[in-house]
């Protein structure tokens, strides 16, 4: 038996647009390997699809138990539409008033005091002797 119609996914699980519920009857996750099995054929939601199978029953929820699955042959055949290619309007730069960037010096990185004048400065003692 084969139906046709327009795909939806609601949470994974794939149905018709005239409310049938598809399924991988022989599945033990049947909605989910549905939504999988469509999906890996290049099925989205919204495409008109045929699909394969019989009715059937799950957990007391009308289904189809889908074998085989394919996009409508209107859709299926005819290349997607890309769009035009449009002409590159001219980049124009905008003409805004820039403030001069103030250059700062770097800051000094601190510098270590050796041992000794560690030492000599825990001892009270005068430290070395600046520039003459």
């Amino acid at each position: 038996m084969q139906k046709t119609g327009t795909v939806t996914f609601s949470n994974g699980e794939p149905s018709l647009d005239d409310g049938t519920r598809l399924a991988r009857c022989a599945d033990p996750s049947p909605f989910v390997a549905a939504g999988t099995f469509l999906r890996n054929r290049g099925i989205r939601s919204g495409q008109s699809i045929n699909v394969d199978g019989d009715d059937g029953t799950i957990n007391g929820d009308d289904v189809f138990c889908m074998t085989d699955a394919s996009r409508t042959a209107s859709l299926a055949g005819a290349p997607r539409k890309k769009s035009g290619a449009k002409k590159a309007a001219k980049k124009v730069p905008a003409k805004t008033a820039k403030k001069a960037a103030v250059k700062r010096a770097p800051k000094k990185a601190a510098t270590k005091k050796s041992q000794r004048k560690k030492a000599a400065a825990k001892k009270g003692a005068p430290g070395p002797r600046k520039g003459k």
